[in-house]
């Protein structure tokens, strides 16, 4: 699988995709406007994709050497533009894409269990305090436990598409991208602080892994390092 990107190991990972399979491409929307630091929720939900952003998406869709099974979207507006962009591009250079974008609730909050209590929770500890509740197993009110967070956004992935030799998008944020390579690589307090102390380690905009499934594992790549996990979720 070849793609274009920004980001070198992203390509690289791409190429290590095997051929003839159903593969699942999961990424972080592109460059959206800047936000303050101090900014609420609202207002960092609200923020669109930049004419950079656009182009970026647009390029990635442009040079998809495999065809589209599925798209799917996070409900929110930039995760949608994204999808859109990249779509421009496949139609570019393919027969046209012409099914519905998926939005859905699964890629834009998939640990929210009570809508109004995660929000008082993202209020008094953060990103980075509710990223200690899962990495220590601390129950926290709003917000489902680390591993049905987690099984939320796979059982979903894993249910969709699903036909070989194609490739299933899936619009998402860099707090679930985070979620996710906090789960493959341990769930440890030691990963967590890794992600967060070094600026590196964070998932960037448009950055994303692949994902596909062989007899009972699921095969990652993530910045051209494979990561296999023994797990039970739905789909093929």
């Amino acid at each position: 699988m070849r793609i274009f990107s920004i980001y070198g190991s992203m390509e690289k990972s791409a190429e290590l995709c095997p051929d003839g399979q159903n593969i699942k491409m999961l990424i972080r929307h592109s460059i959206r406007q800047d936000v303050r630091d101090d900014a609420g929720l609202e207002a960092i939900e609200n923020a669109l994709l930049t004419r950079e952003g656009k182009k970026m998406a647009e390029r990635l869709g442009e040079s998809l050497d495999m065809d589209i099974g599925t798209i799917s979207s996070s409900c929110t507006q930039r995760c949608v533009e994204t999808c859109q962009e990249i779509i421009n591009g496949y139609n570019k250079n393919h027969l046209k894409y012409n099914h519905e974008i998926i939005k859905t609730e699964v890629l834009q909050r998939p640990q929210c269990k009570n809508v109004k209590e995660e929000h008082d929770t993202w209020g008094k500890i953060g990103m980075s305090g509710i990223f200690d509740g899962f990495a220590k197993n601390i129950d926290m009110p709003g917000i489902y436990d680390f591993e049905i967070s987690v099984n939320r956004m796979l059982d979903y992935i894993f249910e969709t598409g699903n036909e070989n030799n194609s490739v299933d998008i899936f619009c998402t944020h860099d707090f679930q991208l985070a979620m996710l390579l906090l789960s493959f690589n341990g769930k440890s307090l030691e990963y967590k602080q890794k992600l967060f102390n070094e600026s590196d380690n964070w998932p960037f905009m448009l950055e994303g892994m692949f994902l596909w499934k062989s007899e009972s594992d699921i095969n990652v790549l993530w910045r051209d390092e494979k990561i296999i996990i023994t797990k039970k979720c739905k789909g093929t």
